[in-house]
């Protein structure tokens, strides 16, 4: 069980939910990346939000992380952000179903009409994608057990 907004593992009735939406760099993204494919599962979702301030190499960075997300056997890859299309090209890419949302909103939507009980969905961004917003959501429509 992680601290706040740090790879914190809600155990809901249908669902799991990974909050690491406090901050993310590659590496930390990899890291929740790795926690939602050790959950015991019947599909692993990645909702990854850009990851600011990468600078020149933020396009490749972003890429590779959706290369990461398909290789590791993450199922679905939800990318919210202008930098994120670049997420889920690289999952495209790495073979696994990925899309890409402008804002927050897009993809809570998309969610409600993509989750299905026994799913585990991981929400990962920079702390200025507000990706927290998500996790707020998916706790408040699934109902959390704690």
């Amino acid at each position: 069980q992680g601290i706040a907004m740090r790879q914190q593992i809600h155990r809901l009735p249908q669902l799991s939910v990974i909050d690491d939406s406090y901050n993310a760099s590659p590496d930390s993204a990899k890291s929740g990346i790795n926690v939602l494919t050790g959950l015991k599962s019947n599909r692993r979702i990645a909702v990854l939000a850009d990851i600011l301030e990468l600078g020149k190499e933020s396009k490749q960075a972003h890429y590779d992380l959706g290369r990461y997300a398909a290789k590791a056997g993450v199922d679905l890859v939800a990318a919210v952000g202008k930098e994120a299309r670049q997420i889920a090209q690289g999952a495209c890419d790495g073979g696994i179903q990925a899309e890409h949302f402008e804002n927050n909103r897009q993809v809570e939507a998309y969610l409600e009409s993509m989750l299905r009980p026994g799913d585990a969905v991981l929400v990962k961004g920079s702390r200025g994608m507000h990706t927290d917003e998500i996790v707020s959501w998916l706790l408040e429509q699934y109902q959390s057990v704690q």
